[in-house]
């Protein structure tokens, strides 16, 4: 669903989300942000979670434990989607966008690092070897 163009929180607006907050959050940790958004339409999800940090000045200190099916499922997501954090974000509602393209960073930094791990640890094949020594052979 496209959100409408940008327009300044409302007192009435705040209200809103303040009482949605409270509504949608489940044992007193994450806010469901995804039904937030859908209570306020003229709002993106990443929008409501920023004003409402700001008005109770704090961040979410609820750190998500990614599992490993939930990574696979994170970078699939990614590879589909791309950059779209919100997208990706709806099937994560207890994390942030913000939160997820941090985890997608972490997740692209770690493989590359272990494919340039792979690479310096790796072993010649005999057949490259064979091939080294023919060359040293015919010179």
């Amino acid at each position: 669903m496209k959100s409408e163009p940008y327009q300044e929180w409302s007192q009435e607006d705040i209200s809103i989300l303040i009482q949605l907050v409270e509504n949608y959050t489940k044992d007193k940790q994450v806010p469901n942000w995804n039904e937030i958004q859908k209570q306020i339409p003229t709002k993106t999800i990443k929008s409501c979670q920023n004003k409402y940090w700001a008005l109770v000045k704090k961040q979410p200190t609820i750190k998500q434990v990614w599992t490993k099916e939930d990574e696979i499922k994170l970078m699939k997501l990614h590879k589909k989607y791309e950059d779209q954090w919100e997208l990706i974000q709806k099937e994560f509602p207890e994390v942030t966008s913000d939160q997820i393209r941090a985890k997608v960073r972490r997740l692209l930094l770690k493989q590359q690092t272990n494919k340039e791990q792979d690479l310096q640890t790796k072993k010649p094949s005999e057949y490259q070897i064979s091939q080294q020594l023919k060359q040293l052979l015919d010179f």
